[in-house]
């Protein structure tokens, strides 16, 4: 074998390819091969379901494709998935949406509370184009009240755009008068003066029409009503009132007594007034009460005023007809009526007075080491003791109940408190709920 030159060799080796620095195509340095790929074809990302079908190349163009165009064919697109890309880029514009709202919020708030002038009124018209009701604007742009709008009232709106928002149902001011409405007068619908309304002096007896009535007749009336008593004879099987030498009767009632007390509440009242959680209260304030003997604390006050509130429920439904607890269905229950339970005793009470004065009597010995509590708990007491007055027809008392709880809730709420809550913990939940009952109370029902 003869050996081949070194020139002769260097002219039958193919030439060397040297990468471009721009050239994309290369392989990194580290790669073992130095041959470049193959440009890659262009692949449709999305092809029409007509040339999905036939496998055919799609350039996409829309709204029909080249190969549907030239065949005489529906081009049709699916729907793309939005990507987990697309989905953050739509998360992050929501985000910043919201935050730009809530800037744009304050901002707003600022300038109104710097220049009270220029606070602005919406006029809401009837269908009828008769009347006008001014809300702030803020409340109008939300569509309803919160606890902010009611609580952070601006000390430049009058006495009359006050009560406008936070009462809707008072007196309207006339915009467009026709011709029935001209020598229409403003009627006020408190309480007091709907004896004053022309309807309802048409259905009064003879005798009153004459009666000159003040303004405030029906609050010297309830001032001259004698109090509720507070000693209350006692004639069932659970002993006798409290005094010198006397049993505590309160330590006598069965538990069954109790839970079916409560259970008459929660069933009747709560329902239409959701003043306590029925979880917590039989978790917490029952077994609070139960083991510190009915003592001088908060938990012990509820839990009274509840009984009481359970005697009138089991009264009610004694009077009514209607079965207290379902025991067989609805239509059996509908045709079995009453069924008195076996402490029914305990709910009655003589000479006429309101069912369950016993537990009221009972709640006011204690409430009064405690009436300057502002807590939650004191606010809810407040309440069921002046749903109490209600039922009972006891009007100043409801009234001066209902006005504690009104206070405690504007402690517990005080300054901007309200607008940095998160109202969806329990806590806070539940001082929504006794906010709102009080509000009702005393503007809409008192």
């Amino acid at each position: 074998m003869t050996k081949r030159k070194h020139s002769e060799m260097a002219e039958q080796a193919p030439p060397l390819l040297i990468p471009s620095p721009h050239d994309t195509s290369s392989p990194d340095p580290g790669s073992a091969s130095t041959i470049p790929s193959r440009a890659r074809p262009f692949i449709a990302s999305q092809a029409c379901d007509q040339c999905r079908s036939k496998k055919t190349k799609c350039d996409e163009d829309r709204p029909r494709c080249s190969t549907c165009s030239r065949n005489g064919l529906d081009c049709h697109y699916a729907e793309t998935k939005p990507t987990k890309k697309d989905q953050t880029i739509s998360k992050i514009y929501s985000s910043m949406y919201r935050l730009e709202k809530k800037i744009e919020d304050v901002a707003a708030l600022i300038r109104q509370q710097n220049d009270p002038q220029s606070e602005l009124h919406v006029h809401i018209q009837s269908p009828s184009h008769l009347t006008a009701i001014d809300i702030p604007s803020d409340a109008a742009q939300k569509g309803r009240l919160s606890i902010a709008n009611v609580l952070n009232t601006s000390p430049s709106l009058t006495k009359a755009q006050t009560s406008a928002n936070a009462n809707i149902f008072g007196p309207v001011s006339i915009v467009h008068a026709s011709h029935f409405t001209q020598d229409a007068k403003q009627m006020s619908f408190s309480a007091h003066k709907i004896l004053l309304w022309p309807a309802i002096q048409a259905l009064l007896p003879d005798f009153l029409h004459g009666l000159d009535l003040v303004e405030d007749y029906a609050t010297k009336l309830e001032a001259d009503r004698p109090p509720l008593p507070f000693d209350v004879p006692m004639t069932n099987g659970y002993g006798t009132t409290r005094g010198p030498g006397k049993q505590d009767w309160l330590h006598s009632l069965p538990l069954s007594v109790i839970r079916g007390l409560t259970e008459a509440y929660f069933n009747t009242f709560n329902t239409s007034n959701p003043i306590l959680d029925r979880g917590y209260f039989y978790s917490a304030t029952l077994s609070v009460a139960m083991e510190t003997g009915f003592g001088y604390n908060i938990e012990s006050c509820i839990l009274l005023i509840v009984l009481a509130l359970g005697c009138m429920a089991v009264t009610a439904h004694k009077e009514a007809g209607f079965p207290l607890f379902p025991l067989r269905g609805e239509e059996a229950d509908g045709m079995l009526g009453f069924v008195p339970p076996d402490w029914m005793d305990v709910t009655e009470e003589v000479e006429d007075m309101p069912s369950g004065l016993r537990f009221l009597n009972e709640q006011r010995r204690r409430i009064g080491f405690l009436m300057c509590g502002m807590g939650l708990e004191h606010v809810q007491c407040h309440l069921l003791v002046g749903l109490y007055y209600a039922q009972a027809v006891r009007v100043l008392d409801h009234w001066n109940m209902i006005h504690k709880a009104a206070v405690g809730c504007l402690m517990l709420l005080n300054g901007s408190k309200a607008e940095l809550m998160d109202w969806d913990a329990w806590e806070n939940d539940m001082l929504a709920r006794v906010f709102w009952n009080t509000l009702m109370f005393e503007r809409l029902v008192s």
